[in-house]
Parts: C-alpha cells; structure tokens; sequence
C-alpha cells in the first residue's frame, strides 16, 4: 500500500537508502486506525563519508539534528 500512495519515490519505498542515507518512518495508530503520530530518521550509511549529520523529525514539523551523526531524537537541537 505505501509503495502505491505516491508519498516518497520508489528507491526509499523500496531499500530506504538513498543519497549515503538510511531512512526510516514509523507512523503509531490512533482511534480509528488513522496515523495520528510518527517519527522520521535519517542516518549517514557511513559517518564522514556519506554524510556528517543524523536527522529526525516527527508530528511537530521540527527537524532536529545531531551533528556526530549518531542517531538524532525528538531532544536533539532544532535546526
């Protein structure tokens, strides 16, 4: 189903890795089966490499960052 609703292009939808990042997205259930919260992380593949800079955002539209490119949470700065 998530493949077919257009939201994110075909390599992401597939491998969730895509320009030296792994990408994840996870979406929690509220009434009525509707997504009402999620979280979204973007981790280089190879830190220094691929990319410096961890990434998260969720529900608020904030993106956090963590510059030693370990994984980024809802505490990590805002950009």
């Amino acid at each position: 189903m998530q493949t077919a609703s257009c939201l994110i292009d075909d390599v992401l939808s597939t491998v969730a890795v895509k320009s030296g990042y792994k990408f994840t997205a996870v979406g929690v259930a509220g009434a009525g089966g509707l997504n009402v919260t999620y979280t979204a992380t973007a981790v280089p593949s190879v830190v220094g490499q691929s990319g410096q800079r961890a990434f998260f955002t969720d529900q608020s539209g904030v993106i956090r960052y963590d510059a030693s490119g370990a994984a980024a949470t809802a505490s990590s700065p805002a950009l």
